[in-house]
């Protein structure tokens, strides 16, 4: 079993959530939901761009031959204990990223 939720606008559909069931993993049904929805996409909401969201997951570099990097910026109060807290795992993350490399 699997799901997933894509939203279409302006000929960009975006996947925001994708889940599957672990117990039927061999089976692939994740990858079979993902050929299906993207074969809909294309061809019947004739979407120009497809998103796959934040990350670099590798199962995404199976389904785009390209790849387009997104940079923000983080604005918070250092001052405060949420914003301090916010930066610090902002800074985690940029730490682990690295690390994985």
């Amino acid at each position: 079993m699997a799901a997933q939720f894509w939203i279409v606008e302006d000929a960009q559909a975006t996947v925001l959530k994708l889940a599957h069931d672990e117990a039927a993993k061999s089976l692939s049904p994740g990858t079979v939901l993902t050929a299906l929805m993207l074969q809909h996409l294309l061809d019947q909401e004739h979407v120009g761009r497809i998103d796959f969201g934040r990350g670099d997951d590798p199962y995404k570099r199976l389904w785009a031959r390209e790849r387009r990097q997104r940079i923000g910026i983080v604005l918070a109060n250092p001052r405060r204990p949420r914003g301090l807290a916010f930066l610090a795992r902002h800074a985690l993350g940029r730490v682990r990223q690295a690390l994985a490399l």
